[in-house]
Parts: structure tokens; sequence; C-alpha cells
């Protein structure tokens, strides 16, 4: 960098690499670490993935096509809203998904599915098959079925390399359940439930020791991703877990919907919502938290979670999942032990 002596000051490029990397690791939230890459030039050839400190995943606001110049994202990490503006690859898209580290899945109007970085503008390369969830049966291709995505969920953070890699899976308007192996570009997207009767409709899904598992109606589903001969990955129904009678609970008098399920210190948890009106008045709690424990005869029951402990809990349209908070904080308002839902405004 040069000033009016035409002396040349050194710039942040110039800086050794360890004394960067010091400085990018003092930076607590996503958008100051977004800055410091756009004013050191190499940081990002010198900085591995794995060194990036972020905790907390990015909660994105606004399901319009139109309207993605007004989109938001709430950094947890700092706590604030943030206006952001997206890759131009990734405009026009629906944000239905996203994991830590900034990573979210967007779609087309076409359906085809993107994963990208919002903090470092990357994007994971995927094959034709994955671009397009679809089926292939017979029942499909009769129909005028859409195949609209609901929610995409992250087995793993999309460019892991280690064990089986990633899986993502997705809720689909009548295909219901697809799932597809990123590491496995050539077999695309299987789903489960489409062409038959079954009258599953997922209201949402999670992966709890990576194991799948979907809500439905009055039942938690658990599913085993395997394999055959004639295709790398199979999902199959492995086990059915029904939930106390009725798909909610009364406290004081208030109906609670059960409305996510998630993982929580390695076991599945659901968070039942109740409506606000109603709480209100009866000045009753506006979520209830259920785990699900094994029982000594073999089967399952709900047990009521009276402390998240380290964690907190962060619900949204697309996106529910329990996250521990280290010890020393957060430069923000996150706090251990609470509930953070993030509400979509049309």
């Amino acid at each position: 960098m040069s000033v009016g002596d035409g002396i040349r000051r050194p710039s942040w490029s110039d800086l050794p690499d360890d004394n960067l990397a010091d400085v990018y690791h003092r930076l607590s939230s996503a958008p100051d670490r977004a800055r410091f890459a756009c004013v050191c030039t190499s940081w990002r050839r010198i900085a591995p993935p794995p060194l990036v400190p972020v905790l907390l995943p990015w909660t994105t606001q606004g399901s319009d096509r139109k309207g993605y110049r007004r989109r938001r994202a709430l950094d947890l990490e700092s706590g604030m809203p943030t206006r952001i503006q997206l890759p131009w690859f990734a405009r026009g898209k629906v944000l239905v998904g996203s994991y830590s580290r900034g990573w979210v899945a967007a779609v087309s109007k076409h359906n085809q599915l993107m994963i990208i970085n919002l903090s470092s503008g990357a994007q994971l390369p995927l094959s034709n098959k994955q671009r397009i969830i679809g089926c292939t049966c017979m029942a499909a291709a009769r129909s005028a079925w859409t195949r609209e995505v609901q929610k995409i969920i992250f087995s793993d953070y999309p460019d892991s390399r280690s064990g089986e890699g990633c899986i993502l899976a997705a809720i689909t308007v009548h295909l219901k359940l697809a799932v597809c192996r990123v590491s496995s570009p050539d077999n695309g997207w299987l789903t489960q439930g489409c062409g038959t009767d079954d009258d599953k409709l997922f209201m949402d899904i999670a992966f709890c020791k990576g194991e799948l598992y979907g809500l439905a109606h009055h039942q938690v589903y658990k599913f085993q991703i395997g394999a055959r001969k004639d295709s790398p990955h199979v999902v199959t129904t492995a086990a059915v877990i029904p939930i106390e009678s009725s798909p909610y609970v009364h406290k004081l008098g208030v109906a609670y919907h059960i409305r996510y399920i998630f993982e929580l210190h390695g076991k599945l948890t659901m968070a039942l919502q109740a409506d606000y009106e109603k709480v209100h008045r009866c000045e009753a709690r506006y979520f209830v938290v259920l785990m699900l424990d094994a029982t000594p005869c073999g089967g399952y029951m709900w047990t009521e979670v009276t402390t998240l402990g380290d964690n907190a809990l962060f619900l949204s349209p697309t996106f529910s999942q329990a996250m521990e908070v280290p010890p020393e904080g957060l430069r923000s308002e996150v706090e251990r032990n609470h509930i953070y839902y993030f509400i979509q405004h049309e």
C-alpha cells in the first residue's frame, strides 16, 4: 500500500500467516470474520476450513424469491439481525435449511438445489442428479405432483470428508421424505413413501447420533439408511415410536402441539409449542420439551426436560437444533438454557 510520499506501507496481506491466524481467531462473530477476509485478500488462501471458529448457525428469514434484497439473517453469535446480499448465483432462491459455519440450502422455483456458504461465498459442487429432488417411479412420472422442498437438514458439514460424509435429508410435498449422500454424485436422491398409499406428512425431521428420524401425525419414525445391490443407499422404516395418546399435552389448560424434533444430550427430543394468546392468558410456558428415554421392558417413554444444561435451543421453520454454549460465553445475548425461536413473517 502506497501513500502520498511514495513510501509503501505494509498491508494486512503482508502480515505473517501466524499473526493473521491470531487476529482471525480473536474475532467473535461471523460478520467480523467476513470483514476481515475482505480486507485481507490472501486470508482465504491460507485459512483452512477446520480453523473457522463459528459456533452457531445463521438463521435466515425471508422465503419469497422476489424479496432477496430485503432478506436478513440473524447472526446468533453477535445477536444482531444483519441484512445480507446473497451471492449472485443464489438470488431468487428459497432458503430451506442451514448448518453451522454459514452453510445454507437454497432451491430455485424449479426446485434445483444449491448448497452455499453465506460467510465465504463458497458453493458445494453437486451433480445434476443431486441438484434435482425427484423420483423416477411410475406413479410420480404419471402425475402432476409438485416437488416443493419444505426443509433440508444436514447430518454433518456439507464439505465433510470424514466417515461416510454428509447426508442430506429433505421434506418435500408428495415425495415426502428424500435423502441424498453428498459423496455419491452418481446416485442422486432416494425417496421414501412416493407412489404408495402411505399418508404420512412429515412435520419435522432430524438426525440423532447419525440416525434419521421423522415426525408425522402421532408417531416418530426411525429410518435406516442402508445399501442393496442395485443402489448404494436405501431408506427403510426401522422403527415406529408412538407418542402418548395425542399429539399434544395439556399444561394449565393450554394445548401444546408438537412442532420440532432434534438431538439433545445424544437423545431424540421434541419441542411442543403452545398458542401464544392462550399462553399469555394462562401465564403458561410457550414451549414444552420432551426427551425420548428407553424403558426397562424395551419400550420408549417421553419425559419432560426441565433444563437444557449448557445448551441453547434454536427453533425456526427451517432449522431446529440444540447447540452447546461455551463456558466463557459468547459476545452476544445468547445464553445457556434458553430457547431462541425465530418467527417467519410472511
